[in-house]
């Protein structure tokens, strides 16, 4: 069996309301067979003061589990498994994110057209047997 080709990669997704809900940004991989080491990540949203957090979706949990949830302002980055935005998400091992095992950063929107962005940067690997 060969390797899995790996290499360092760049994630920047968004999602917009379309009224007062909760919008959610999922962080995966973009196919099955494809497997992130996530190195870094944040979530920002530019509403306002509004609750924003992180949950984390997989097949035994499809609706989600809510890891984190604060108050933070529009604009202002919230990393991966902080508590707080001027706290650091986990710096020791990478956390690995599949198709169907992933984070995903959201909040509460307060009307329409509020944006959620993530960024992050990822160790992928292309052509993972099992990587679902």
């Amino acid at each position: 069996m060969s390797q899995p080709e790996s290499r360092l990669k760049s994630f920047y997704d968004t999602a917009a309301s379309a009224g007062a809900e909760v919008v959610e940004v999922h962080f995966k991989p973009p196919d099955a067979g494809i497997i992130w080491d996530i190195l870094w990540c944040q979530g920002e949203q530019d509403d306002g003061d509004v609750q924003c957090g992180w949950k984390w979706y997989d097949p035994e949990n499809p609706a989600g589990v809510q890891l984190h949830v604060t108050s933070v302002s529009r604009n202002i980055p919230l990393p991966f498994g902080a508590l707080a935005p001027s706290e650091q998400g986990p710096g020791a091992a990478p956390i690995t994110a599949t198709y169907s095992r992933y984070p995903a950063y959201f909040f509460v929107a307060s009307g329409a057209g509020k944006t959620g962005v993530v960024t992050g940067i990822v160790a992928e690997q292309i052509g993972v047997e099992g990587a679902l």
